[in-house]
């Protein structure tokens, strides 16, 4: 790894980072739309009292096109499911150009379809608009599907490398102290943990 350590203010580019948080951060209380929660995602870029342009709005049309909701800009925030309010936070965070996008474990508690309806816009983010991604996330089939680099932190281990290096039978077994398989399914990595017979 290289790089190069800037405190404070130093230095003339500062890196760009957008977050996605693992749970909702959108107050409650106000009556925001899924299109202002998106909206918002701006204000980084332009500032908190500037009014937006018509290629921000634009902008925030393509995003919930991204993320495939788009019919429900006008609905409540807080009137849409969890995973599309998660959907609409990940459209969110390019409205501020992030060089960055870290994601803290986007699908936690989600079912198989809407954990594909949250990672398949991710993929597009990351290859499409060459977005750096980094995802948090303890659903090893998620990561074993969804990214091409893993850094497995456990306790006192920490490993960087490939899916196939990090992801393999023994390692997992070792780390989690469990017999744990990692097989081929319908072209998709599945990591099963636990039990006498896997």
């Amino acid at each position: 790894m290289q790089g190069e350590v800037i405190v404070g203010e130093q230095g003339s580019e500062r890196l760009r980072i957008g977050y996605v948080p693992q749970r909702d951060l959108v107050e409650q209380i106000m009556p925001f739309t899924v299109r202002d929660v998106v909206l918002m995602g701006g204000y980084r870029r332009v500032g908190h009292f500037r009014l937006l342009s018509r290629a921000d709005r634009t902008s925030v049309r393509n995003a919930l096109d991204h993320v495939d909701i788009a019919d429900l800009a006008s609905l409540s925030y807080n009137g849409v499911s969890g995973g599309q309010k998660q959907r609409a936070l990940i459209a969110r965070a390019p409205a501020a150009e992030p060089e960055v996008l870290i994601l803290d474990e986007p699908t936690n508690g989600m079912d198989p379809t809407s954990r594909t309806a949250i990672l398949e816009p991710i993929r597009k983010l990351h290859e499409s608009d060459r977005l750096t991604i980094i995802m948090v996330s303890h659903l090893l089939g998620d990561v074993a599907n969804y990214v091409k680099k893993i850094m497995l932190v456990e306790q006192n281990l920490f490993q960087v490398g490939t899916v196939g290096e990090i992801l393999t039978e023994s390692n997992l077994s070792h780390i989690y102290n469990i017999p744990v398989r990692v097989r081929e399914f319908l072209g998709n990595k599945v990591v099963i943990a636990g039990g006498k017979n896997v």
